[in-house]
């Protein structure tokens, strides 16, 4: 009984230490990180059977140029090659100009987020250039739940970026190289999902 008092004495004290006025949007981001903790064990589970989670859009290729530079910065994180990114930056900002006139408000909302990453990337040392490249790869995902897709495309997800905190990226290869790393932990990480064309 004494030993029960204790260990609930000790939890009552570890929760009163945490900050309870914490904002929402630092609760929004621990309840996505917890999302992404059981989609990435789900994943593993589903993984070892040869499967993935399956997302189907419509086939276009109204953002090919789009997700070519994507890829491009892909490529040269996963390289640890800053200059290559910041090139791949530059062009993902000029590609948008074939989707800013059409599309919803929310596309449109959409494109001016990715054109701010462009732009940062375009910029910055590679420490930075991962940092946006990160929340670029969710934008990237709602264009192409929007306006569709011209490839099959694999979202990949990292467990031990930004602190432990996770994070993904999308690939145009099943293969798993992390540029969210580079070469310091290139394999690090799985796959959640093919995203498939159709139509």
């Amino acid at each position: 009984m004494k030993k029960t008092l204790l260990m609930a004495f000790i939890a009552a004290l570890i929760f009163a230490s945490c900050n309870p006025s914490s904002n929402s949007e630092t609760k929004t981001e621990v309840a996505h990180h917890d999302d992404h903790d059981h989609s990435h064990a789900d994943h593993d589970h589903a993984k070892d059977k040869g499967d993935y989670e399956l997302t189907e859009v419509t086939k276009s290729d109204a953002a090919a140029p789009v997700l070519d530079a994507y890829f491009a910065i892909k490529k040269a994180l996963q390289e640890d090659n800053q200059a290559e990114a910041a090139k791949a930056g530059e062009a993902l900002t000029a590609s948008l100009s074939n989707l800013s006139g059409s599309g919803s408000s929310e596309v449109k909302e959409i494109i001016e987020v990715i054109k701010e990453h462009g732009e940062h990337i375009a910029k910055s040392d590679i420490t930075h250039q991962r940092e946006h490249f990160e929340p670029l790869g969710h934008d990237m995902k709602d264009l192409i739940k929007n306006v569709g897709a011209d490839r099959e495309i694999y979202e990949q997800y990292c467990p031990m970026y930004n602190d432990n905190k996770g994070g993904m990226w999308l690939s145009n290869q099943e293969e798993l190289l992390n540029p969210l790393f580079g070469s310091s932990m290139l394999k690090c990480g799985t796959t959640k999902q093919k995203i498939s064309p159709q139509g």
